[in-house]
Formats: structure tokens, sequence, C-alpha cells
């Protein structure tokens, strides 16, 4: 997979949340990431998602990004997830939970 991003728009999130989008990128390699559709966010041209996920099974990231083919997705924006999608994530059957 290949992930592509706006530079300023990563600057942005580094002031914002202190996470770029390198790390977002490795966080959505996550083999249990939760997709959900934004309903909200997506136009006619573009379908946005929101992504749960985590990088060395530590850091739980929420991304948020558009599919543009089956092997390039562009990263919009990266933070870390809160309480509620932590819990989200770590519900899943085929998720452990952290001791």
């Amino acid at each position: 997979m290949k992930y592509v991003w706006d530079e300023n728009k990563e600057i942005i999130n580094i002031r914002k949340h202190k996470l770029n989008f390198v790390q977002a990128a490795k966080a959505l390699e996550d083999e249990f990431r939760l997709e959900e559709f934004d309903y909200i966010h997506s136009t006619f041209l573009e379908d946005r998602y929101n992504i749960i996920c985590s990088i060395n099974n530590e850091v739980v990231l929420a991304v948020t990004c558009i599919f543009i083919n089956s092997e390039l997705i562009r990263i919009i924006s990266a933070r870390k997830a809160t309480r509620k999608e932590i819990e989200k994530y770590y519900d899943q059957d085929n998720i452990f939970r952290r001791s």
C-alpha cells in the first residue's frame, strides 16, 4: 500500500495532534484496524473513512483518509483515539485488551 498526503496539512497536524503522517501510515497497516465510512465529511466526489488503528500494539490512533484506489490512500488527519474509540477498538472479538 502507498500513502500520500499534503505536507502543509501534516505540519498543521503535528502542531495540533503531535502526530506525523508517517506514524499514521504505519498505523494503517494494523491488521485489526476498524474502518468506518464518514457520512458527515464524504462528498459526491470523495468517500472519506475514519479508521481506528494501532502502532506496535500500543498507541491507538484515529486516522481520516480517502482510498484513492486499491493501492493508494490519501491521509487527511491523524490523532490519538478517544477513550470511546479505544474501547471500541479493543472490544473487537479478535483483539486482546492491553494489561
